[in-house]
């Protein structure tokens, strides 16, 4: 369950900063095309990734409720499946820095892409409090390590010989090689 709540909120986060950032930076022309594409580089891949899997974790769970170490419910192929998908999150993690340091400059420079920001800041979207874009784009940096606590608290309860364990085993040990090797390209 934990892990279908995380999941949804994280898909959440992505639709609100495209609906409420992305696409108006894109429509307004209050920064360039270059620069829109170097603040948001690969969100919108990342997302359509996580809307896939949340399906696939949904069609999975199939309305049963996902208890560590249930008899029914497998989630470590679905995983093993998914991992070599996350190196799309090089390239975002990667540039982050870059993106962030844009912000700010457009920020000083540009008076109504603050403007912008500013007013984002203090408006509501499906009831919730909107937050700085800033907050919004760090969400992806810790997500991959966020799937390896809890691949292996999953793993942790549950038990040696459950039809999941091994592929619960692989998964932990796959984004645990994912995780390095993107830490390592940084």
């Amino acid at each position: 369950n934990e892990l279908l709540h995380t999941e949804q909120h994280y898909v959440n986060i992505l639709n609100v900063l495209s609906e409420v950032y992305i696409q108006p930076l894109a429509a307004n022309n209050l920064i360039s095309k270059s620069q829109h594409r170097t603040i948001f580089k690969h969100i919108s891949p990342i997302a359509e990734l996580h809307k896939a899997l949340i399906d696939t974790l949904q069609k999975r769970s199939n309305g049963n409720k996902c208890e560590v170490g249930s008899e029914t419910v497998n989630i470590g192929d679905v995983f093993c499946t998914f991992i070599p998908f996350f190196r799309i999150y090089t390239p975002y993690i990667s540039n982050h820095r870059v993106a962030a340091e844009l912000i700010v400059e457009l920020c000083r420079n540009k008076t109504k892409f603050k403007e912008f920001l500013d007013d984002r800041s203090s408006l509501q979207h499906n009831g919730m409090q909107l937050q700085p874009l800033q907050s919004y784009l760090v969400w992806p940096l810790s997500r991959l390590t966020r799937y390896l606590l809890i691949l292996r608290e999953i793993k942790k309860h549950t038990l040696g010989f459950h039809p999941d364990y091994q592929d619960l085993k692989r998964a932990v040990d796959k984004m645990t090689e994912i995780t390095s090797e993107i830490n390592e390209n940084m």
